[in-house]
């Protein structure tokens, strides 16, 4: 998902940054002149990336050592049989974007809930590597979804 935020430059010039680049409104274009447009633009150049780099830490995901938080760790089912295993603190929000980002419902196999669902999420990934397809999602064996249901938790790890 892109990172995209708003920030007022002088003049109330609006500027949206998307991830790192940036679009102005097209009736603000129109009250600028070349050399405040081309102004605005150094602007960026010398600040552009600091701010940039400001909003988008806001937006990362916690280094491991920031946690650990409550949550969960969980196995979705696509349509086309891969799986998608993850972490969230808060599932209902977590489970309606990836609706919205795979644009269909993903179907929730087993959930695992964690003091640390970060940790266990990458615990998880690793023993499963062998069936990793690419980032977080698998083509497991039911077997495996199996094993981890009636485990309820990884191998080794303390389930929260």
């Amino acid at each position: 998902m892109p990172l995209i935020y708003n920030y007022t430059f002088e003049n109330n010039i609006e500027i949206l940054f998307i991830d790192d680049r940036i679009a102005l409104n097209p009736e603000d274009i129109k009250r600028l002149s070349d050399n405040h447009l081309i102004m605005i633009l150094r602007r960026w150049e010398n600040e552009g990336e600091h701010i940039y780099q400001e909003e988008h830490a806001k937006y990362q995901r916690p280094d491991k050592y920031e946690w650990p938080r409550p949550g969960l760790v969980y196995f979705a089912l696509r349509s086309d049989g891969l799986i998608k295993i993850g972490f969230t603190t808060r599932p209902k929000a977590r489970y309606q974007r990836l609706t919205e980002q795979q644009g269909e419902r993903l179907e929730i196999l087993h959930e695992i809930k964690s003091e640390n669902p970060f940790e266990l999420e990458q615990q998880i990934h690793q023993e499963l590597n062998e069936y990793r397809i690419k980032g977080e999602w698998f083509d497991l064996p039911a077997t495996v979804i199996e094993e981890y249901k009636s485990n309820g938790k990884a191998k080794d790890m303390d389930q929260g």
